[in-house]
């Protein structure tokens, strides 16, 4: 395609690709979902799996790293784990640790 391409489907679309797909964008690619968004991983149930609704982010895996220069945050209700280069801080109305 040269210059430009523009494809708009009314009701569903759906791409059933038989073996690889690829997909490169040389300077910036924008996606705006109305409702939820589903990414999986792996075809089946045992797969890798992330889940953006608005509500929540469930991340299925053995191991989950999260990386930043500054600071990580961890908020649930009135508890926050806060993790920077140099500090672990936990703020809570009631911390257990059980050993």
């Amino acid at each position: 395609v040269g210059l430009g391409y523009s494809l708009n489907v009314g009701m569903m679309m759906n791409t059933v690709v038989g073996l690889n797909q690829s997909t490169q964008v040389m300077k910036k690619k924008t996606l705006s979902v109305g409702d939820s968004y589903e990414v999986s991983v792996g075809g089946s149930d045992d797969g890798s799996k992330i889940t953006l609704d608005g509500q929540s982010i469930t991340l299925g895996s053995q191991r989950i790293e999260l990386t930043a220069d500054r600071e990580i945050l961890l908020r649930c209700g009135q508890s926050t784990i806060r993790l920077t280069p140099g500090e672990i801080e936990i703020l809570s109305p009631n911390v257990d640790i059980n050993c």
